[in-house]
């Protein structure tokens, strides 16, 4: 077994598993804690593979050479900067390190491209296409799920993770309970009535959620997932959610109640 410490030197395993200890230990999302799992195997890999033994030895030029071997999008590149930046500081504070090598690197240029809007016509072919058979080889009941999501997303104004993870107890009568994610206060988001009788007849093997099964990742769920491409509309894909339909043409969320 590999030391964890020499004299006052933490080695590269030891001070990511801490990191990750005080992590999970925040409450963070299992997204958030699977792509600092992912930081932390890369990061591991990286320094057996460059023999780099303590974390010390991590410097900006070592770093700089991990992230010129990176093929994505320049938004994914400064994600990844983002967190090592936040490991790299936990290990300052621990005093394991004398200062942040991310902070040598500098930023990572990422050019703003605006979410567009589906049009009122797009959404409808996304929501047609859900009664077209000819574009399913799956059970008709994956249909209507991947329907069912749609409408929530659309009425509800939810991004892709929080509707496939929401709770069947949140929808009282024909109003969804959510909490504003900036101030934390509750409101209620009225749905109409044929979206709220056909979550409430939507089957799941687990009575907890409308979609989520509960097992595994839901981030990762592919038991609501649309095709790519449907009607001849694009589906968006990663950040983006149904939920960015016609800004000013079709409301979301118009009306919403403090409880």
């Amino acid at each position: 077994m590999r030391p964890t410490r020499r004299g006052d030197r933490l080695t590269v395993e030891a001070a990511l598993d801490a990191f990750i200890a005080r992590k999970s230990g925040q409450r963070l999302s299992h997204s958030w804690l699977y792509k600092f799992s992912l930081m932390q195997r890369e990061l591991v890999n990286f320094a057996r593979g460059r023999g780099l033994t303590y974390i010390d030895e991590f410097t900006d030029d070592e770093l700089g050479l991990l992230s010129r071997s990176w093929k994505v999008a320049p938004i994914t590149a400064q994600k990844r900067q983002e967190r090592w930046h936040s490991f790299f500081s936990y290990c300052v504070r621990k005093r394991w390190l004398k200062q942040n090598p991310v902070e040598e690197l500098g930023p990572i240029k990422v050019r703003q491209v605006p979410t567009d809007y589906f049009s009122q016509e797009e959404f409808q072919k996304l929501v047609n296409v859900t009664y077209d058979l000819s574009h399913w080889s799956t059970p008709p009941g994956h249909r209507v799920r991947v329907r069912a999501l749609l409408l929530l997303m659309r009425y509800g104004g939810l991004r892709l993770n929080d509707s496939v993870t929401l709770e069947r107890t949140h929808l009282t009568g024909n109003r969804l309970f959510l909490y504003q994610q900036k101030t934390g206060l509750p409101v209620f988001v009225p749905l109409p009535s044929h979206l709220i009788e056909l979550l409430r007849t939507l089957p799941n093997s687990n009575s907890q959620y409308f979609f989520w099964t509960g097992n595994g990742l839901h981030y990762r769920a592919s038991c609501v997932r649309p095709p790519r491409a449907i009607a001849g509309t694009p589906v968006c894909s990663g950040s983006s959610s149904v939920q960015n339909l016609t800004k000013g043409r079709i409301p979301i969320c118009s009306e919403i109640h403090s409880p």
